[in-house]
Order: C-alpha cells, then sequence, then structure tokens
C-alpha cells in the first residue's frame, strides 16, 4: 500500500510538473507569437521600404540612360573632332603638294642653270678656239707681210741686175704682182670683215656669202693666175696657194664657229627668257604659297587656339562629368551594398524564420512525445529538457536583438533615400544644363567648320581663277561641241570611279566597323576571362577552405575516437572496480548512453553524408574548373587567333589606308585634271558661244545673201524686161525713123507736086496701117506728126512731160541709187564679212587644228593614264577579290570552328545542366535520407524504450537466478551424488548461464559504449557546431549554385549572340559575294563601255574629218559665190550704163515739138497708165519684200525648231507668233497674186 501510494503521489507531482511546464511553454509560445507578429509587420515595413528603392532603383536607370546619351554626344563631338582634324591633315596634303610643285619648279630652275652654265662652258671653249685661231691667222698674216717684202725685195734685186732684159717678161711679172696684189687686198679685207662680224657678232652667215659675191665681182680686177717664167715666183706663188688654201679653211672654220655662236647665243637667248619666264612663275608661286602659309598659320593659329579653348572646356567638362559619374557611381555602389545587406538581412530573416519554424515543430513534437510518455519519465530525463529551454531563449533574444537593428536601420534608411532622391534630381539639372551648353559648343564648331570650309573654298576659287587667267586660250570651231561631249563622258567616267573609290570607302568603314566590334568582343572575351579567373581562385580558396575544413573534422573524429576508447577503457576499469555493491543508477547511465551514442551515430553519419556530398561537389567544381581551364585554354587559343587575325586586319587594314592614300592622290590628281577638264569645258562654252554667234552672224549674211540672190534675180528679171522692153522700143524707133524719112520724102513730093493726092491717100493709110500695127508706139509717132500738131500745145506738152519724166527719173534713179547703195553696201559688208569670216577660219583652223593636235595628244595621254589606272584599279580589285575570298575562307573556317565551338559549349552546357539536374536529385535524395534517418531516429528510440524494459527484466532474472545459484551450490554442497536428469539440468542451466552472461557482456559493452557517449556530450555540441557552420557552408555553396545557373543564363545568351552574330556574318559574307558578282558585272561592263568610248572616238575622228572635208567645201562654194557676185555686179554697172544711155535717146526723141492735142492726151493716158504701172511695180516689189521677212521670220522659227529638235539652246517660242506668222504669208501671197494680175492688165492697157 505504501508503494502504491508512493507511486501516486509521484504521479501526482509529475503531472504538476508537466501542468507547469506546459503551462511555462503555452507563455513562451504566446510570446513568441507576439514576436512573430512584430516580425511581420515589420516584414511588411521592409517591403514597403524595398518598393521604394525599386522606385530609385528606376531612377537610377535613368540616369545610366542619360549618362549614356551624354557618352554617345561626347563620341560625336570626338567624331567631328577626328573629321576636322581629317580636314586639316587633307589641307596639310595639299599644302606638302603645292610644296612638291615648288620643289620641282626650284628643280627645273637648277637643271635650266646647269644647261645655262654648261652653255656658257661652251661658249667660253668656242671663244678660246676662235682666240686660238685668230692668233693662228695673225701669224699667217705676218709671215706673208715678211714673204711679201722678201719678194720685193728680190724682184727689186732681179729688176737691177737684169735691166730691161726682156719687155714681155716684164709685162707678165708686172701682171703677176698686180693679181698677187689684188688678191692679198681681197684676202685682207675678207679678214677685215672677219674681224668686224667677229666684233659685232650681228651679221648672219648670208652677209658673208654676199661680201665674198662682192669681193669676186668683175670690177674687182680678179685676173686668172698667168704663167711663171721665173722659178722664184713659181714658188712665190705655189706658199701663196698654200697661204690661200690655209687661209680658206681658217675663214671657213670661223664662219663655222660663228654660227655656232650665233646659234648658241639664241639658244642663250630664249634659255633667259624661259629662265625669266620660270622665275616669274616661281615667284608667283612663291608669293601664292607664301600667301598660302600666312593663312594657313592664321587659320592654325585660330585653330589652335579654338581647340585648345574647346579642348580645356571639353576636357574641364569631361572632367565635370566624369566626377558626377563617379559620384553616381558611388551612390550607385552604396545603394547596391545597401540592397546587398537588405538581401542579405531577408536571407537571414527567412532563415531564422525557418529555423523558428522548424524549432516550433521540434517542440511541438517534444511536447507530444512528454505529453505521451509522461507516466513513464523520470524526473532525471526532463532535466536536460529544462536546460535546453534557455538556450532557444538566448536564440529568440539574439534574434529580437537583429530585429530591433533593422528597425533601426529601416528608420534611418528613408531619410537617406529622400536626400540621395534630391541629389539625383538636382544631378539631372546639371546634366541637362551641361547637355545645352555641349549642344551650344557643337554648334560654334560646325560654324567654325561653315567658315572653314567656306576659305577653302575661296583660295580653291582662287586658284581657279589663276589658273583661268593663265590658260586664256582661243576660240574652236564646231568640234568644240563634240569635245565637250567626250570631256563631259570623261567626267562621268571620273565621277563612276569616284563612286567606286566611294564604295570602297564605304567597304572600309564597315571592315573597320567590324574591327572595333572584333576589338570590343576582344576586349569581352578578355573581361569574361578575366572574371572566370578571378572566379576560378575563388573557388580554388572555397576548395582550400574546405579541405582544410575536412582535414580538421578528420582530426576532430579521429580524437573523439580516441577520447572515446579511452572513456570505455576507463569506464570498464571502473565497473570492475565497482563490482562489490555500490549503488549507481546504471539504467539511467545506460538510457543516456544510448540516447548520446544513437545521436553520434547519427552526426556521424550526417557528418559523413555531409562530407561526401562536400567531396562530391568538391569534384565537380574540380570538373568544373578543369573545364573552366580548358574553356580558358581554348580562349586563349582563340584569342591568339582573333588577335593574329586582327593583326592581319590590321596589316590589311594599313595597306587599305596606303591603297586609300593612293586613291586620294590620284582623286586629287583627277580632281585637278577635273578642274582643267572644267576650265576648258567652260572655256570651250565661251567659244561655243563665240561660235554661236559667228554661227548666227554667218546665218544672217547667208540669209543677206540669199535675200541679195533673191533682189538680184529679182533685178535681172527686171533688167531683162527692160531689155525686152528697150530693144522693142529700138525696133518701135528704127521703123519710125524709117516711117519719118519716108514721110520726108513724101513730103518733099508733096511740095514738088502738090497736086498728088492719091499719094498723100496712100500715106495716110500707110500711117493708118502703121498705127495699127504699133498701138503702144503711137505716142511716139504722134510726137513726130510736126504739121498736125500745134506749137502752143506741143510746148505745154513737152514741158508737162519732161516735168513727169524728170520726176519720174528723179525718182528712178533715187529708187535705183538706194538699192544699188544698199546692193552695194550689202555686197561690200558681206565680203567684208566673208574676209573676215575666211580670215578668222583660217586662224582658228590653224590655232585648232595645233590645239586639236595637242589636245589629242592629251586625250591619248590621258586615255593611256586612264588605261593604266584601268589596269592598276583592276588588278588591286582582283588582289582585294582575292582577299576577299580568302578571308571569305578565314571566315568560313572560322565560322566552321565557331560552329564546332559551340556544338562544345552546348554539349559542356548539356553536361553542366545534367550535372546539375543530378546535384538536385542528390539533395532530393539526401532530404529522403534525411527524412528516413530521422524516422529511423524515432524507431531506435522506441526500440532503446524497449530493450531498456528487457534490461531490467534480464537483471531481474539475473538476480533470481544468482540466487537460484546459490541454492544449487547448497544443494550440491548437501548432496554429493546427482542423477542423470540432475546432470542435465545442470547442464541446461550453464548454458543458459553463459547466454545470459553473454548478453550481460553485450550489454556492459552498451553501457560503456553510453558512458562514452555521455562523455562525447560536449564533442557532440562541436559537432552541432560544425553541423552549423557546413549547413551555412551548404547555403553557400548553393548560392554558388545559383550565380554559377545565373552564368550558365548568360553564357547560353553568349552563345546565343555568338551564333546570331554568326548567321550575321554568314549574311555580310553572302552579302559581299552578291556585291562581288555585282562589282564583276560592272567591271564587265565598264570594259564594254571603255570599248564602245573607243568606237565613239574613233566615229567622231572620222565625223571631224567629214567635217573639215565639209568646210573646205564651203570655203569653194563661198570663193564661187563672191566671184559670181562680183561678175553680176559688173554686168549690173554695164546694164545701167546702157539704159542710162536709153533714157538719153528717149530723152532726145522727146525733146522734139509736137503741135497735136490727140497726142497729148494719147500722152497723158499712157503716162497715166506708165504711173499705174510702176505703182503696181513698186506695190508689188515691196510686198515681195514684207512677204520675205514674213517667211524669214517662219525660216527663223524653223530653224528654233530644228534646234529644239536637235536639243540646242533656244528661246522658246510662242504658238501666238507662229500663227500670225502663217496667216501673214497667206494674207501676202494672196495680194501677190492680185498684185500680179493687176500688173498683167495695167500692161495689156498700156500697150493697147
Amino acid at each position: 500500500m505504501q508503494s502504491l501510494q508512493h507511486q501516486i503521489e509521484a504521479a501526482d507531482a509529475q503531472l504538476r510538473s508537466s501542468r507547469q511546464f506546459l503551462e511555462e511553454q503555452a507563455a513562451e509560445r504566446d510570446a513568441e507569437r507576439e514576436e512573430l507578429l512584430g516580425q511581420i509587420t515589420k516584414l511588411k515595413t521592409a517591403l514597403r521600404e524595398q518598393k521604394l528603392a525599386n522606385s530609385f532603383d528606376d531612377e537610377t536607370k535613368l540616369l545610366e540612360q542619360q549618362l549614356e546619351e551624354a557618352q554617345k554626344q561626347i563620341k560625336i563631338i570626338s567624331e567631328e573632332k577626328q573629321s576636322s582634324e581629317e580636314n586639316l591633315s587633307e589641307a596639310k596634303a595639299k599644302i606638302w603638294e603645292l610644296r612638291e610643285i615648288v620643289s620641282n619648279l626650284e628643280k627645273e630652275l637648277a637643271t635650266s642653270r646647269e644647261n645655262e652654265a654648261a652653255l656658257a662652258s661652251k661658249i667660253n671653249e668656242w671663244e678660246e678656239l676662235f682666240d686660238k685661231q685668230m692668233q693662228a691667222h695673225q701669224d699667217l698674216v705676218v709671215e706673208f707681210e715678211t714673204v711679201k717684202q722678201n719678194v720685193k725685195s728680190q724682184g727689186m734685186n732681179e729688176a737691177m741686175e737684169l735691166p730691161l732684159q726682156d719687155i714681155s717678161g716684164l709685162h707678165q711679172i708686172k701682171t703677176q704682182i698686180l693679181w698677187l696684189e689684188r688678191s692679198l687686198s681681197r684676202r685682207t679685207k675678207e679678214l677685215e670683215t672677219l674681224y668686224v662680224f667677229d666684233a659685232n657678232l650681228s651679221s648672219p652667215s648670208e652677209d658673208i656669202s654676199a661680201r665674198d659675191e662682192m669681193v669676186n665681182t668683175p670690177d674687182s680686177g680678179r685676173v686668172d693666175s698667168p704663167g711663171l717664167p721665173l722659178e722664184q715666183m713659181s714658188c712665190l706663188y705655189e706658199q701663196f696657194v698654200r697661204h690661200s688654201r690655209a687661209e680658206d679653211a681658217t675663214v671657213k672654220c670661223l664662219r663655222d664657229t660663228v654660227l655656232q655662236l650665233t646659234a648658241v647665243r639664241g639658244q642663250l637667248s630664249e634659255v633667259q627668257l624661259e629662265r625669266d619666264a620660270l622665275q616669274g612663275r616661281y615667284n608667283k608661286t612663291l608669293a601664292e604659297l607664301s600667301e598660302a602659309k600666312v593663312q594657313r598659320e592664321e587659320l592654325r593659329h585660330t585653330l589652335f587656339q579654338n581647340k585648345t579653348d574647346r579642348d580645356q572646356e571639353k576636357h574641364a567638362e569631361m572632367d565635370m562629368l566624369q566626377d558626377k559619374v563617379k559620384t553616381l557611381a558611388k551612390a550607385l555602389l552604396i545603394k547596391e551594398e545597401e540592397m546587398k545587406e537588405k538581401e542579405r538581412l531577408m536571407e537571414q530573416k527567412d532563415r531564422m524564420m525557418w529555423s523558428l519554424e522548424q524549432e516550433l515543430s521540434s517542440k511541438q513534437d517534444i511536447t507530444d512525445h512528454r505529453i505521451r510518455d509522461a507516466s513513464h519519465l523520470s524526473h532525471s530525463e526532463l532535466r536536460p529538457k529544462r536546460i535546453a529551454s534557455p538556450v532557444v531563449r538566448f536564440n529568440d533574444t539574439t534574434l529580437n536583438n537583429s530585429y530591433g537593428t533593422l528597425g533601426m536601420e529601416k528608420e534611418r534608411n528613408p531619410l537617406n533615400h529622400s536626400e540621395q532622391r534630391i541629389d539625383l534630381v538636382e544631378q539631372n539639372k546639371r546634366l541637362k544644363e551641361e547637355l545645352l551648353q555641349k549642344e551650344e559648343i557643337i554648334v560654334e564648331i560646325k560654324a567654325d567648320a561653315d567658315a572653314l570650309k567656306k576659305v577653302l573654298n575661296d583660295l580653291q576659287e582662287k586658284v581657279n581663277e589663276a589658273k583661268r587667267h593663265s590658260d586664256n586660250m582661243s576660240e574652236q570651231e564646231n568640234v568644240a561641241g563634240e569635245y565637250k561631249i567626250q570631256i563631259e563622258r570623261n567626267l562621268e567616267t571620273i565621277k563612276r570611279y569616284e563612286n567606286e573609290i566611294e564604295k570602297l570607302e564605304q567597304e572600309l568603314e564597315v571592315l573597320m566597323k567590324q574591327y572595333k566590334v572584333s576589338n570590343k568582343e576582344k576586349t569581352d572575351y578578355k573581361h569574361e576571362i578575366d572574371r572566370l579567373t578571378e572566379k576560378i581562385n575563388e573557388i580554388q580558396t572555397q576548395c582550400s577552405e574546405y579541405d582544410a575544413k575536412n582535414t580538421q573534422l578528420k582530426a576532430q573524429i579521429e580524437s573523439c575516437e580516441r577520447d572515446f576508447s579511452d572513456f570505455i577503457r576507463e569506464f570498464a576499469i571502473s565497473d570492475k572496480n565497482k563490482l562489490g555493491g555500490e549503488d549507481v543508477s546504471i539504467g539511467d547511465l545506460v538510457e543516456t548512453l544510448r540516447k548520446e551514442l544513437k545521436s553520434y551515430v547519427e552526426n556521424n553519419e550526417l557528418s559523413k553524408r555531409v562530407t561526401d556530398e562536400l567531396d562530391e561537389r568538391v569534384q565537380s567544381y574540380q570538373q568544373e574548373i578543369t573545364n573552366l581551364k580548358l574553356k580558358e585554354s581554348t580562349l586563349k587559343k582563340r584569342n591568339q587567333a582573333v588577335e593574329e587575325k586582327l593583326e592581319k586586319c590590321e596589316h590589311e587594314i594599313e595597306n587599305l589606308k596606303q591603297n586609300e592614300l593612293l586613291l586620294k592622290n590620284q582623286l586629287d590628281r583627277v580632281n585637278l585634271s577635273c578642274e582643267v577638264f572644267k576650265a576648258k569645258a567652260s572655256e570651250l562654252n565661251e567659244k561655243e558661244e563665240l561660235i554661236d554667234k559667228l554661227k548666227k552672224n554667218i546665218e544672217l549674211s547667208e540669209q543677206n545673201y540669199v535675200e541679195m540672190e533673191k533682189e538680184m534675180n529679182e533685178i535681172r528679171e527686171k533688167e531683162k524686161q527692160m531689155f525686152d522692153e528697150i530693144q522693142d522700143k529700138e525696133k518701135h524707133v528704127k521703123i519710125l525713123k524709117e516711117n519719118v524719112n519716108a514721110l520726108q520724102d513724101e513730103i518733099n513730093k508733096q511740095e514738088c507736086e502738090q497736086c498728088k493726092e492719091y499719094s498723100m491717100r496712100d500715106q495716110t493709110r500707110l500711117n493708118e496701117q502703121l498705127a495699127m500695127n504699133f498701138p503702144a508706139d503711137q505716142s511716139a509717132t504722134t510726137s513726130f506728126d510736126i504739121k498736125s500738131l500745134k506749137d502752143e500745145m506741143f510746148s505745154e506738152l513737152a514741158e508737162k512731160l519732161r516735168k513727169e519724166l524728170q520726176l519720174s527719173a528723179k525718182l528712178d534713179e533715187k529708187l535705183l541709187s538706194k538699192q544699188k547703195d544698199f546692193a552695194y553696201e550689202q555686197q561690200d559688208h558681206i565680203i567684208q564679212t566673208l574676209n573676215e569670216d575666211k580670215r578668222k577660219l583660217k586662224e582658228l583652223l590653224l590655232t585648232e587644228r595645233a590645239r586639236f593636235e595637242s589636245e589629242q595628244l592629251q586625250d591619248a595621254d590621258l586615255l593611256e593614264k586612264l588605261r593604266n589606272k584601268l589596269e592598276t584599279n583592276k588588278e588591286s580589285y582582283k588582289k582585294t577579290v582575292q582577299r576577299l575570298e580568302t578571308e571569305m575562307k578565314d571566315i568560313m573556317a572560322d565560322k566552321v570552328e565557331l560552329l564546332a565551338k559551340v556544338s562544345q559549349l552546348e554539349k559542356s552546357l548539356e553536361s553542366y545542366r545534367s550535372s546539375l539536374d543530378q546535384m538536385s536529385r542528390k539533395s532530393q535524395e539526401l532530404e529522403i535520407a534525411f527524412n528516413e534517418q530521422k524516422s529511423l531516429r524515432e524507431e531506435t528510440k522506441i526500440k532503446l524504450k524497449l530493450e531498456s524494459a528487457n534490461l531490467k527484466s534480464a537483471k531481474e532474472k539475473i538476480i533470481v537466478l544468482e540466487n537460484e545459484l546459490a541454492k544449487s551450490k547448497d544443494k550440491l554442497d548437501s548432496n554429493d551424488v546427482m542423477t542423470k536428469s540432475d546432470v542435465e539440468n545442470v547442464v541446461k542451466e550453464q548454458i543458459a548461464l553463459t547466454t545470459q552472461a553473454m548478453k550481460i557482456s553485450e550489454l556492459e559493452k552498451l553501457l560503456s559504449e553510453q558512458k562514452s557517449q555521455q562523455d562525447e556530450e560536449t564533442n557532440r555540441k562541436q559537432l552541432e557546431e560544425r553541423i552549423k557552420s557546413l549547413t551555412e557552408t551548404r547555403v553557400q555553396l548553393e548560392e554558388t549554385v545559383q550565380t554559377l545557373t545565373g552564368k550558365r543564363t548568360q553564357l547560353e545568351e553568349r552563345i546565343k549572340s555568338l551564333t546570331e552574330t554568326l548567321m550575321n556574318e554568314t549574311r555580310k559574307v553572302l552579302r559581299l559575294e552578291a556585291e562581288l558578282e555585282v562589282r564583276k558585272t560592272e567591271i564587265s561592263e565598264h570594259s564594254e563601255r571603255t570599248k564602245e568610248f573607243q568606237e565613239k572616238l574613233r566615229e567622231k575622228e572620222t565625223n571631224l574629218e567629214i567635217e573639215k572635208e565639209r568646210v573646205t567645201t564651203l570655203r569653194e562654194k563661198l570663193l564661187e559665190k563672191s566671184k559670181t557676185l562680183a561678175e553680176e555686179l559688173e554686168k549690173n554697172k554695164s546694164l545701167e550704163e546702157k539704159v542710162r544711155g536709153l533714157h538719153r535717146e528717149v530723152d532726145v526723141m522727146f525733146s522734139q515739138k509736137h503741135n497735136e492735142v490727140e497726142h497729148s492726151k494719147q500722152m497723158r493716158q499712157i503716162l497715166v497708165r506708165l504711173m499705174r504701172a510702176e505703182s503696181c511695180n513698186k506695190s508689188l516689189v515691196f510686198q515681195k519684200r514684207y512677204l520675205k521677212n514674213m517667211i524669214n521670220s517662219y525660216v527663223r522659227s524653223e530653224c528654233k525648231t530644228v534646234q529644239m529638235l536637235e536639243g540646242r539652246p533656244h528661246e522658246p517660242v510662242k504658238p501666238k507668233r507662229t500663227f500670225r506668222c502663217v496667216v501673214f504669208t497667206i494674207i501676202s501671197i494672196s495680194r501677190m497674186k492680185y498684185l500680179r494680175r493687176k500688173r498683167s492688165t495695167t500692161m495689156l492697157r498700156t500697150l493697147r
């Protein structure tokens, strides 16, 4: 009963203690809930602040965009600066070209001076030779004089010795001496003339020949050499002949030297003139160069000042911007650090929450377990659990402190965020102001560039004006238009070359951009390599740390095993010492040892698993490191290949730059030639204008000529008509004279024979018949009927007729004089213009032939140069094509390599993905194993409890068995003899005892192990701490895995970008291939065009020859026309003289007196009709002139239409004008028809 009461009291105590424990836990959980709610509120506030931070991140992105825009503007400014520097370099190149030109001119001057020096040296040598020859000639003259004196003395002596030997011999001697004297005098004269010629050096060689002829004239008394009777005279004569021959030779030499001297001096004068011209040009070029240098220095100075000022301003602005960028970068770094700290705090909070949740779950499990086992557990079991609660509280307090610090930081952060926002707004404003300032600076730079361009354009205009002034060319022929077309085509070809060069420049720019992109990729690869190396180093350091930790863990595990073995030994010794009956709570120790052993085994297994995992991860990391090293090596190889390619590209770019410079030089030369061609084209335009003017003048002259021809034809027709009329009148006059003579005879007969009326009737009949036959000349017949008319009427009519005739004659004379004067003036003007045109055409033809030949030579040179350039361009193009093909091959090879590398990278990524999947699977397996271990741990706990109960029952049985053994020993002592059954029972009992002893030994081992576990609680705590550290390292490793996954994504993106770049490169390659094909087609077309151009040149040459022939034919026609005009003028003069004679005769005929009234009436009628006829003639003439003018105007309009069709410039003709012209022509034609009819009727009436 007492035992039951004790048990009941113990149970009540346990219940009370459990209730107290539960109440304490409930209070603690309430406090924890309140803390968690506070933490949740704090986390909400942190989330709100995070949103604000995200807004600040957006603002930072905007600022970064603005910074990028500012950097782009800075790049644009730098590009403009580079363009201005390139312009300066071009100006410098032009200056260098001018310097080269000056150096060439200086070289030409030096060569001309050297030539002058050589000519001077030659002149000096010739003068020395001339002096030597003159000295030799003087010596000969002295010798001749001495010989002459000796001859004279000898002759005198012989004359004294032989006085008057023979008169004939003396006469011969005298003649011979005279001949010698004359010849000597002639020689002396020649020598004197030579001396004079040498002194003046102005008379040419023709003067020498004239003097020879003057000397050899018959007046000089030259006599042939007679026979020589004396021997001395014969010797003297031979010497004289030799002397004369030598003298002739010397004279010839002297003449040759004089001619050479004159030629040399003429060359000297020409060379001096050329030197003066070159000196003038050199001075002009020096002056222009000095002006250009002054302008260049001024420009340089201004540019340098502007550049320095702008550079200073830009550097200042750049420094400001860099400082601002640095400050912004620092602010961004600070913000990033703050964000990282916040993320770390959030991660810590998450970890703490996770740990709290795990602790709560563990506490719930513990409470449930304690509630279940409250009746079975003792007070000793509850002590360690009550001890563990302060640890949790301590952790809670640390968490609360950490949350408090976080809350303080969060409370401080909003102010910092507001201040940073204000700073960012101010920085935005500053950046905008700086951007505006930069835009103003850019505008100023553009204005300066425009001013520089204007200055350069002014200089170019001055140069062009100087060229135009220097190259004033004369007028040219109709071939100028075709030559202009040729020049335009040449200019078109040059423009095509320029376009091709621009395309090549664009390709160069594309290559440069590709080079820059490759450089950027190279830098990116280098940065990636550096980052990978840094990461590899970090991973190696981590691996080394993990290796060190593993070694430490192994050492600790070995030390724990040693301590455990020592503890087991000590426990065994203590058990041997304490078998005597000491009161030891073996059950408690066994249970604690079992629990500690299980926990230690589990921890050991966990540590082993963690170590295995770590080893696996280390191996994976080592594999990754090896892969990264391999990648690094491959990247290095790629970098080396890329560097080699870049070097090749740089060499190619240098070659291309050199080619570009050569092309620029060629372009400059072509531009100069284009400028020359343009100047020539302007001059050709002027010449064309002059030629057009000449053509217009020629057309006008031709029109005037046509008009004159028409007028001459009209005059000829009129003259023919007048001649016919005069002939008719002469016939009538002859008949009238005959009639008059007959009438006079008849009158005489009537005076003699008054009675003869029949004769009078016959005469009247005859007169009537004559009147009927000749009605047109009745006026003339009536004028001769002296008897039928009275004197008064005849006198009046005669006066009136004379007045009218005088007026008509005056009018006719005036008209004829005006017509003749106009015709003569026009003819003179036409002849003068034709002569002037002939003269001008001759001059033009001569000048143009020379220039055309020179231009043909120049064109041939240009064509050769262009062909050479084309060949060089073709060769360069072929070389470029070959290079591009090689580059294409290299690019394709690189493409294949890159594809292979991409495939390798994909494989490595797949392997990496598979490894990551394996890692994730392993992590899942580890979680599953961890859960299984937890379940096993619970099962082992249950089994330990059961085994503890079994141990208790076994101990009780052992006590019972010991008692029985004691009893059996007593029995054995009492009973010495035993039966078989008793023996068997004893054996069985011994076996059972041995089995129980074995069990006890095992239990003792377990107890020893549990004791060692109790000693190793401290080690367990250390292991827990290590496990925590390992978990932290696991978290870090997971973070590294996440970073590696991010890197993997980055690498995948990079691979995608590389594939895209490869696709773009392939597209570019295809484009380049298409461009190459297009270029090949263009080259073939260009070759065909060159062939067509050559064929057109040949056709134009043939056209030129045809036009030359046409010009010659036109000249011949003009000459023939001028001859015909002169002949016609002479004919007109003769006809005018005949007409004047006829008028005189008519005046004589009409001067006679007539007295008949009928004749006066007839005369009046005739005069009226004549006046009408003359008025009709005049109106017809004026109408013809009007029609001619109208037709000429219509012809001019037609000429303009022809010009329109030919494409020549013309003034637009109004449609009204053409319509009016047509209407007036129709009216004039109808008027002409009417006047012709009227004239015919009037003529018939007058004849009647």
